[in-house]
C-alpha cells in the first residue's frame, strides 16, 4: 500500500479511517461479508445500508461496486450514513484514488465529482443513472438519527465509527435506540470492534451479539441481527404520475420520478414549458439565510448543496461566478454573522468577508462586509426547466382537467396512478392551500461608463446579477395580491433605487433596457409548500423567490415518498413543508 494510506488519521480522535494494511479488503471482511451481503439484498427491488460513520466513503463505495456487480433489473441501493466531520473532495480522492481500480475507475471518478459540498444538513448523491442513491447527513450522529427516516427499514448495518475508546459518543445507547427503530424486520449488522460498549448497547436495543474472526491485526468482530418488530412498508410504487406545470416545480419532479423508474407526463396550459416565472432569463442559485439552523433552513441548503454539484453538468446556462450577500445594515450583519456561525458550513462554502475582501471577489469597492457563496451563481431557469424535462412526455398548449378515479387520476381518459400539482396558484383547485400570488418584475440594464466590471453576483435584499452578453439583471419587485404580467416603467425605477440605495456607484448612469414581469406564488407562511397530500396526490408550489433551489429538495422528497425510499430531508423539514401543515396548526 502507498505510504498515504497508513497517515490518513482523524486529528479529532487520533484514530485511522481503515486499516493500514488492505482498506478495500476490511470492508470486505467485516462489512460486506459480516452482512452477507450481495445475498442479502436478493428479491429486493430496494436495500437500504446504513452506515454510522461515513469517513472517506470506502465502505460506500465497495458496497456500491459490489451491488452493480451482482443486482437484478429494476433493483436499486439506497446508503444513508451520517458524519459529523466531513473530509474534502481533494483528500477522499488522495485516500481513495490506489483503491480506484478494485473499486471501478468509473463509479470512482463519478463519486469524487459527486461529493457534496462539506454544509450541515441532508445531501442526496445519484450514482450510477439514479440506481445508488446515497444520502449523508453531516452532523452529530444523536442529532441526525431522530430526524431520519427509512419507511422500508434499514437492511444492512456497517458501524464504522472510530474506536469507543475514541469516540464514546457513537456508541451510546440512545444511537443503538435509533438503530432499532430505524430497522427492517432482521436486519443485519456488522462491526470491527467488541467493544463491551457496543456489545451491551446491540444486545440491549434489541439485536443479537456474535463473535467472528476478525481481519488482519483485529482477532475478533461483532455481526448480528436485530430480533425487534422492525420498519414495514406497505405503500405502493406508482408507474404513470401527471405532473400539472412545465416551470420548475414540475419538471424538477417530473426529472426526479424518471430517475427512480417512474413515467412521469407533464402538462403545461401554456405553449412551451417555462411560460411563467421559470422563464426568467437569469435566476440566482440561493440558499435563504437566516440567524439560526432551522428545520427550514435545512431545506434551502439542502436544495443548495444539490444544486450546485448538479446544474454545472446540464444545459442550463449556470455561471460559476459566486454570490455576495451585503450586510448593509445592523439586521443583516447580525444576521449573517450568526448564520456563518450557526449553520455548520465549511469555510469554502460559506465565508463572511469584510469590506475590502468583498470588493475584491466583486469587483468593485463595496461600502460594506457580507457573506460569501463561492460555489454557486446563476443559472438561466428556463434552461434549467428544459433540460429537466428533456426525453420526457411533456403536452403543451391545452387545459388539461384532472379528475379523481379510485386513488389515482384521469386527465382526457388516460388513468395516472398519482398526480403532483406543480402548477402555482392552480394547485388550489386540487387542494385548499392558503397561496396568493406575487408579481416580480426584474430589469436588464446597461451600466453607466463610469462602471467597473462586476464579477459576482451581488445580493443586498434586491440583487445584481452579474454581466449577461453585456446586460446586468437588477430585481426584483415583489407585489402580493398582483398577477398582471405588463411591464412597468415604474417597478424599473424601483429596482435601480434600490441598488443605488446600497450601491450608488454602481446605479449611477445606470439605464433600463428591456423588463419582464411574471407571477410566482407564495404561501402565507412564505415557505413553500410540498409533500404529499394523500396517497395520489402530491402538491410543490409556492417556492416563491428561492424556486430554484426548493424545487429542487421538493421534488427529491417527494420522489423519497412515492418510492418508499429514505427520505432526503430530516421529518422536521418535510413536516415544515406539507401541505397539510396548515390544517393542523389551524389556518393561516
Amino acid at each position: 500500500m502507498p505510504a498515504i494510506m497508513s497517515h490518513l488519521r482523524s486529528t479529532d480522535f487520533d484514530d485511522i479511517y481503515f486499516s493500514p494494511d488492505d482498506g478495500p479488503a476490511e470492508t470486505t471482511h467485516v462489512f460486506l461479508n459480516g452482512n452477507n451481503l450481495p445475498a442479502a439484498w436478493a428479491g429486493r427491488d430496494v436495500c437500504t445500508i446504513g452506515e454510522l460513520g461515513f469517513g472517506t466513503g470506502l465502505n460506500f463505495l465497495m458496497a456500491a461496486s459490489l451491488f452493480m456487480k451482482n443486482n437484478e433489473a429494476g433493483q436499486s441501493l439506497d446508503y444513508v450514513a451520517v458524519e459529523r466531520f466531513p473530509l474534502s473532495a481533494a483528500a477522499i480522492d488522495a485516500a481513495l484514488r490506489p483503491f480506484a481500480g478494485r473499486i471501478g475507475a468509473a463509479l470512482f471518478d463519478e463519486y469524487i465529482a459527486a461529493l457534496p459540498p462539506r454544509i450541515a444538513g441532508y445531501h442526496r448523491v445519484s450514482l450510477c443513472g439514479g440506481r445508488i442513491r446515497l444520502t449523508l447527513m453531516i452532523d452529530d450522529v444523536a442529532a441526525a438519527l431522530p430526524g431520519l427516516r427509512v419507511p422500508r427499514g434499514v437492511d444492512a448495518w456497517f458501524l464504522d465509527g472510530f474506536a469507543p475508546a475514541k469516540n464514546p459518543a457513537m456508541w451510546q445507547p440512545e444511537i443503538f435506540a435509533q438503530m432499532a427503530r430505524l430497522s427492517a424486520p432482521g436486519a443485519s449488522y456488522a462491526t470491527f470492534t467488541v467493544a463491551g460498549i457496543a456489545k451491551r448497547g446491540l444486545a440491549a436495543a434489541g439485536f443479537t451479539v456474535e463473535k467472528r474472526p476478525g481481519f488482519g491485526r483485529k482477532r475478533e468482530m461483532l455481526a448480528g441481527r436485530f430480533t425487534g418488530d422492525g420498519m414495514a412498508w406497505t405503500g405502493r410504487v406508482p408507474q404513470r404520475v401527471a405532473v400539472m406545470g412545465g416551470g420548475l416545480a414540475g419538471t424538477a419532479a417530473a426529472w426526479a420520478l424518471a430517475r427512480r423508474g417512474i413515467a412521469p407526463v407533464i402538462f403545461e396550459r401554456a405553449p412551451h414549458i417555462a411560460a411563467g416565472a421559470s422563464g426568467n432569463p437569469v435566476g440566482l442559485c440561493n440558499p435563504r439565510l437566516s440567524a439560526a439552523r432551522t428545520p427550514q433552513s435545512t431545506v434551502y441548503a439542502a436544495g443548495y448543496g444539490r444544486a450546485v454539484k448538479l446544474f454545472p453538468g446540464m444545459d442550463a446556462g449556470f455561471t460559476p461566478c459566486g454570490n455576495l450577500h451585503l450586510a448593509q445594515d445592523e439586521d443583516r450583519t447580525k444576521k449573517f454573522t450568526s448564520a456563518t456561525a450557526q449553520w455548520g458550513w465549511a469555510e469554502d462554502h460559506m465565508r463572511w468577508l469584510d469590506a475590502a475582501a468583498a470588493g475584491d471577489v466583486a469587483g468593485a469597492a463595496m461600502p460594506c462586509g457580507g457573506v460569501w457563496l463561492p460555489d454557486t451563481g446563476a443559472v438561466e431557469p428556463g434552461a434549467l426547466c428544459r433540460a429537466y424535462a428533456a426525453g420526457i412526455d411533456a403536452r403543451v398548449g391545452a387545459e388539461a382537467v384532472p379528475q379523481r378515479d379510485g386513488v389515482g387520476w384521469r386527465i382526457d381518459g388516460e388513468y395516472f396512478d398519482a398526480l403532483v400539482a406543480a402548477n402555482g396558484m392552480g394547485a388550489r383547485d386540487l387542494m385548499d392551500v392558503p397561496i396568493e400570488p406575487v408579481r416580480g418584475q426584474v430589469t436588464f440594464v446597461r451600466g453607466g461608463a463610469a462602471m467597473p466590471e462586476i464579477r459576482a453576483n451581488l445580493c443586498y435584499g434586491g440583487y445584481l446579477g452579474a454581466a449577461r452578453g453585456g446586460l446586468y439583471t437588477v430585481g426584483a419587485t415583489f407585489q402580493r395580491g398582483q398577477d398582471d404580467v405588463a411591464p412597468r416603467p415604474a417597478d424599473d425605477a424601483e429596482n435601480i433605487a434600490k441598488l443605488a440605495a446600497v450601491l450608488p456607484m454602481l446605479a449611477d448612469g445606470m439605464a433600463a433596457v428591456q423588463s419582464r414581469a411574471a407571477v410566482r406564488c407564495a404561501a402565507r407562511d412564505r415557505f413553500p409548500v410540498a409533500g404529499a397530500v394523500d396517497d395520489g396526490l402530491y402538491l410543490s408550489t409556492a417556492h416563491g423567490s428561492h424556486g430554484i433551489v426548493t424545487s429542487l429538495a421538493a421534488a427529491e422528497m417527494i420522489a423519497d415518498i412515492m418510492t418508499g425510499t429514505v427520505l432526503s430531508l430530516p421529518q422536521e423539514s418535510a413536516g415544515a413543508l406539507s401541505p397539510l401543515r396548515f390544517a393542523r396548526r389551524g389556518r393561516p
